[in-house]
C-alpha cells in the first residue's frame, strides 16, 4: 500500500534514518499528534511481533491514543525484517497497532520498532515511498546537511525527487512558500566528484534550501523538470539549477547564485526574481526568459551578465567582467526594459538576426551601450548611475535627474492595450516608492547580496 498523499516527512541534521519520519495529516482532525517534529523517536522498542499482517505488537511500546497517522520503522528481530517504514492506521490498545502495510513484516519477535522522530538523509530509503503530494520539511540547522554517497535513495545519498512531491526547508515556519530567514544547507560532501545534490526528471518543488557544492570537481546542484523557489546555489563547479530534461517548463524564481564557476549557475528554461553575483562564469543562461532579474560583480574574462535567454525583461545587469546582455545565441532573442550599467565590454550584444532591445537603459559601459547587430529601439542613455548604492548591492533607482528619476513610471507598456488601465512601473526589477507610502509595484527589491527579499 502506498502512503497517503497527505503525509508529511521530517528530516534532520540530528534525526536518524532509523526512526518513523512521517505523519498522515489527515489524522490531525481527530486528536493525533505529529511526532515526526523532533529529532528523537517518541517510542523506541525492541520486542515488537509480526505475524505476516498490518498487526503490530509490543508490549513495552505503550502506544499512546495520540499515534495514529504516525510513521514507525520496523527492522531486524526474528523474522529477519529489512528496513520497513510504514504508517499508524489505527490503535488497538496500548501494545496493539495497525499499520497500513504488510509487505515485508514477516512472522517474527524482538523487532526494533520506532515510532515518530525525524530522518536524517535528505536523499535516504524513504524517498522510494513518496507520493504525489507529500512534503518533505528540511528543518534549518547552523550544520549541513552532507551528501557523502553519490547512490539515490541511501544514507547520506543524493535525493532524487517524486513527481508531484514538494521538498521545503524551513526553520520556525513549517509549511510551504515560508520566508524563514535561516534556511538548511544541502553540500556535496569533498570526497565526492563528478555528482548533484539533485537529480530526477520528475516534475517536482524545491523550495527554500541553500544547496552547496563546496567546490567539488564538476559539483552540480540540482537537474530536474520542476521548480526551484527561494533557494541559493553556491559554490557549483558544474551549474547551480539545471534542466534534467529539455522539456522547457523549469524556471528558477527568487533563487540566488553566487561563487559558482566553470558553468551557468542557472540553466534552466525561465528565471524570475533571481539574484548573482561573485559568480566566475556567466550566472545566468535561461533558455526562454528572464524577468525581474539582476546580475551583477561577476568575473572572468568570458562572463556576461546574462545570455542564452531569448527573451528578457525588466532585469539589471551591472558591473560584469564582459557584457550585460548578451543576445547572440538566438535569433528571436530581445531585451525590454532593461538597465546595463557599468559593464567592462558593451551593454548590449547581438547577432546578425539584430535582436531587438526595447526601452532600455545603459550608463558606464566601458566600450558603450552596443557591442553591435542589434535593432536598438527607443534607447534610454542616461547621464549618471540609476542606482541608490549599487557598489553596496541596493540597485533601487535613486532620484537624481537623468539617472534613476528618468526611469520611473517608463517601462512598457505605459498604458495596456484596449483601454485596460496605466501603467505606472519603473524600467528594471525594483520599484521606487514614493514618500506617501505604499510600493507602487513590482515584485522586487534588493537590500544587500546576503539580504534581498521580496515585498509588495
Amino acid at each position: 500500500m502506498a502512503f497517503n498523499a497527505n503525509t508529511v516527512w521530517e528530516v534532520r541534521v540530528d534525526g536518524d534514518d532509523s526512526n518513523g519520519g512521517s505523519f498522515n495529516t489527515n489524522a490531525l482532525g481527530t486528536g493525533n499528534t505529529d511526532y515526526s517534529q523532533q529529532a528523537a523517536p517518541q517510542i523506541a522498542v525492541t520486542d515488537a511481533v509480526t505475524n505476516a499482517s498490518t498487526t503490530i505488537t509490543s508490549a513495552t511500546a505503550n502506544f499512546p491514543a495520540n499515534c495514529v497517522g504516525n510513521g514507525i520503522c520496523i527492522e531486524g528481530g526474528t523474522g529477519a525484517i529489512t528496513r520497513r517504514y510504514v504508517q499508524i492506521l489505527s490503535r488497538t490498545s496500548a501494545t496493539t497497532v495497525v499499520v497500513d502495510a504488510a509487505t515485508g513484516l514477516t512472522t517474527g519477535t524482538g523487532a526494533t520498532l520506532k515510532m515518530g522522530g525525524a530522518l536524517a538523509s535528505p536523499g535516504g530509503a524513504f524517498n522510494s515511498l513518496l507520493v504525489s503530494g507529500n512534503v518533505v520539511f528540511y528543518k534549518y540547522n547552523a550544520l549541513p546537511f552532507v551528501i557523502t554517497s553519490t547512490t539515490q535513495g541511501a544514507t547520506g545519498g543524493r535525493i532524487s525527487p517524486t513527481n508531484g512531491v514538494s521538498y521545503s526547508g524551513y526553520d520556525t515556519t513549517r509549511r510551504l512558500r515560508n520566508w524563514d530567514a535561516n534556511r538548511p544547507t544541502i553540500q556535496l560532501d569533498a570526497s565526492l566528484s563528478t555528482t548533484n545534490i539533485v537529480s530526477s526528471t520528475s516534475y517536482a518543488l524545491i523550495e527554500s534550501v541553500i544547496l552547496d557544492g563546496n567546490n567539488i570537481t564538476l559539483g552540480t546542484g540540482c537537474a530536474h523538470r520542476g521548480s526551484t523557489w527561494r533557494c541559493r546555489f553556491q559554490n557549483f563547479t558544474n551549474g547551480g539549477v539545471t534542466d534534467g530534461a529539455a522539456t522547457g517548463i523549469t524556471e528558477a524564481a527568487f533563487c540566488e547564485f553566487t561563487g559558482n564557476s566553470g558553468a551557468a549557475a542557472a540553466q534552466v528554461y525561465h528565471g524570475i526574481g533571481c539574484v548573482a553575483w561573485n559568480n566566475s562564469a556567466t550566472p545566468f543562461q535561461f533558455v526562454a526568459s528572464a524577468r525581474d532579474c539582476i546580475s551583477f560583480g561577476n568575473t572572468g574574462v568570458n562572463t556576461d551578465g546574462f545570455s542564452a535567454s531569448r527573451k528578457f525583461w525588466n532585469c539589471i545587469a551591472y558591473g560584469n567582467a564582459r557584457n550585460g546582455f548578451n543576445l547572440s545565441s538566438a535569433a528571436e532573442s530581445a531585451a525590454y526594459n532593461c538597465i546595463s550599467e557599468a559593464n567592462l565590454v558593451s551593454g548590449y550584444v547581438g547577432n546578425s538576426a539584430l535582436p531587438f532591445v526595447v526601452n532600455c537603459a545603459d550608463f558606464g559601459n566601458s566600450s558603450g551601450r552596443s557591442g553591435g547587430n542589434i535593432r536598438d529601439l527607443d534607447p534610454i542613455n542616461l547621464s549618471a548611475s540609476a542606482f541608490v548604492n549599487a557598489a553596496g548591492g541596493d540597485f533601487r533607482l535613486n532620484a537624481t535627474a537623468g539617472a534613476g528619476a528618468l526611469l520611473r513610471a517608463l517601462a512598457l507598456p505605459v498604458t495596456f492595450p484596449g483601454g485596460a488601465g496605466a501603467n505606472y512601473r519603473d524600467i528594471g526589477p525594483i520599484q521606487h516608492q514614493d514618500s506617501g507610502g505604499g510600493n507602487s509595484g513590482g515584485p522586487v527589491r534588493i537590500l544587500a547580496p546576503n539580504t534581498w527579499h521580496l515585498v509588495g
